[in-house]
């Protein structure tokens, strides 16, 4: 893509794709279908394994916090610098030792997630009546509060599937899209002057 200094690019959203050959975005995209696939194949393993991994974040974070508190010139707030690095280390270690009940938590609080975005979408919907994307926002508002019951009224049987269910379906559609940058950058490479 030629632009000249000081000109925006027309299309600055793919820009960061320019150094990434097209092989690998597909590469990058299918691994990411076949993973999500098997997220889904493997709900409760998906489900647990996030567990885990959000619990070994927790401890690395709790422990980051620590260690940067000691290069901080600020001594004043030391003890909750101290006490919120605790606190993330001690969720991660009960996420870790405990990654089954951690598992239906976090899926309890993932319910109450998206029925507080169903709730916030119609209200968000309602208060924009009649304008263009108000219908989108009542869909989405629809979807989200129906998920959010859905999980709700499922627990403790939807840990085994709702988190699983939900990766995988993220990363089908992150699969899916980095395929599609892929070849919208192969053609915009095949357009541009030589």
């Amino acid at each position: 893509m030629n632009t000249q200094p000081g000109m925006i690019s027309p299309r600055p959203g793919i820009n960061h794709l320019v150094d990434i050959s097209f092989g690998w975005l597909v590469t990058l995209g299918v691994v990411m279908l076949v993973l999500g696939s098997l997220a889904i194949i493997f709900p409760a393993v998906t489900s647990v394994s996030m567990t885990v991994l959000f619990g070994i974040l927790l401890l690395v974070g709790g422990a980051v916090r620590l260690v940067s508190m000691f290069h901080n010139e600020s001594v004043g707030d030391f003890f909750l610098k101290v006490l919120g690095a605790a606190i993330y280390i001690i969720a991660g270690v009960l996420l870790l030792v405990y990654p089954l009940t951690a598992t239906v938590t976090l899926t309890l609080i993932l319910g109450f997630y998206f029925i507080a975005q169903g709730v916030a979408s119609l209200v968000i919907s309602a208060a924009n009546y009649g304008k263009k994307s108000w219908g989108w926002m009542l869909f989405n508002g629809l979807v989200s509060l129906a998920l959010g019951i859905l999980i709700w009224a499922s627990l403790p049987s939807s840990a085994a599937w709702a988190i699983g269910l939900l990766v995988g379906i993220g990363l089908i559609i992150d699969g899916w899209a980095i395929i599609m940058a892929a070849w919208m950058k192969r053609s915009m490479e095949r357009m541009a002057p030589a």
